[in-house]
């Protein structure tokens, strides 16, 4: 039944209300969206902060394994691991998030080793490896140490991933002559990067080493 049919005044009012409504849902649907926006980037800085938290927490953890390299890494050593002739092997006691293992060696070479990554995807491994390459990028010329790449002649599935190593210069001798280049001295390495991949299991492997 056609509400307007007996009533032609009824018209008029009944298209203002709908105009009305309109304008109340628009207002609605415009003060949700912004409470949206807030909700959003609130999510957005939160994550942003804890990000930035993990990094300078990774950070430290890695920092103190490199500083317990100049004491034959007697400060982070934790309960033995295990015992053989040539070698014992102590669980470290920092570990960097992620890793699978980590063990301070003690025998004919006195180091560390974490095993980061270990399996059989490819994916993962690129994954790992990129996590810890910007880790390092980051955090270690913040520190004062120095970066070099080396690339990577293990095995071919690898090759992509370069070696990477820290090294502490034990001092800068600034050429007058060229501004902002440095001839620096460079101890011996303090920790490398690497990825390795077995062919007989089939294995991908990164590991952080240092001696």
């Amino acid at each position: 039944m056609n509400p307007f049919a007996k009533n032609k005044t009824a018209l008029p009012g009944y298209f203002f209300n709908q105009i009305k409504y309109l304008y109340i849902y628009n207002d609605m649907a415009t003060m949700g969206l912004k409470y949206l926006g807030v909700a959003v980037c609130l999510v957005v800085s939160l994550c942003g902060r804890a990000q930035s938290q993990a990094y300078v927490d990774t950070c430290d953890i890695f920092m103190q394994i490199l500083e317990a390299a100049h004491h034959s890494y007697e400060t982070i050593k934790g309960e033995q691991f295990s015992q053989t002739d040539a070698e014992s092997t102590y669980v470290a006691s920092v570990k960097l998030p992620g890793a699978v293992r980590s063990l301070v060696l003690n025998g004919l070479i006195l180091g560390y080793e974490a095993v980061l990554y270990q399996g059989k995807s490819s994916s993962e491994m690129k994954l790992a490896y990129n996590n810890y390459r910007r880790l390092l990028e980051r955090c270690i010329p913040a520190n004062g140490y120095v970066i070099k790449k080396y690339r990577n002649k293990s095995n071919a599935k690898v090759a992509r991933y370069d070696d990477i190593t820290c090294n502490k210069p034990t001092g800068k001798n600034v050429t007058p002559a060229v501004k902002k280049k440095f001839d620096i001295e460079i101890t011996p390495m303090v920790a490398l990067l690497q990825a390795t991949y077995s062919e007989s299991k089939q294995l991908y492997t990164l590991k952080l080493m240092g001696n």
